[in-house]
């Protein structure tokens, strides 16, 4: 399978849990999210962006990039594999949890991080587009993706019963056999 994160295994795993993300190719749009992507399509790097200056002003910065130059980690990976922004939309797409409820039942998941889940699922939680950033990096993560994040990317146990981090697991756990075909 490999350990860059390709935008189709992000995809399948993002629809597997529910979410309905939409891709924003209009600039003047906004979209909340953003990947960072090679030509090859791997994903290199997941952000949040509410206003849309994110994405506008690393992409600004990443043109002005100097290898002579003294500037962030995060500048000389995204110029040096000359990625490109990838923009999507959370806001016009939406959560479906009975998608992620009816693999939990698939599966038979149960103790008490699923537990939890479940009621917060149950009783009408829809996860805010940050917490949809956050389940993005955890499914890197539990798929053993390389990932550029430092936020949310903890290898450890911190992120442990955490609900990003239980969808995360669920969904790459019911993913592998697609990825593997």
């Amino acid at each position: 399978m490999g350990t860059h994160l390709r935008v189709d295994e992000l995809r399948l795993w993002w629809a597997k849990a529910g979410f309905n993300l939409e891709l924003v190719e209009e600039e003047s749009a906004l979209g909340d999210l953003y990947l960072w992507v090679t030509e090859e399509n791997q994903v290199v790097y997941i952000g949040a962006d509410k206003n849309g200056k994110r994405w506008k002003n690393e992409l600004r910065w990443k043109n002005e990039y100097s290898r002579s130059q003294i500037s962030s980690g995060f500048l000389a990976m995204v110029a040096e594999n000359n990625c490109h922004p990838m923009r999507l939309s959370y806001a016009r797409g939406g959560f479906d949890a009975q998608v992620l409820i009816s693999l939990i039942n698939e599966y038979e998941w149960e103790g008490r991080y699923i537990d939890r889940l479940l009621e917060e699922l149950e009783n009408g939680w829809v996860p805010s587009f940050l917490q949809v950033e956050e389940f993005l990096i955890r499914a890197a993560v539990r798929g053993g993706k390389l990932i550029a994040n430092t936020s949310h990317a903890s290898l450890w146990e911190s992120y442990l019963g955490r609900l990003t981090d239980t969808m995360a697991a669920i969904v790459v756990n019911a993913s592998w056999d697609d990825l593997e075909n």
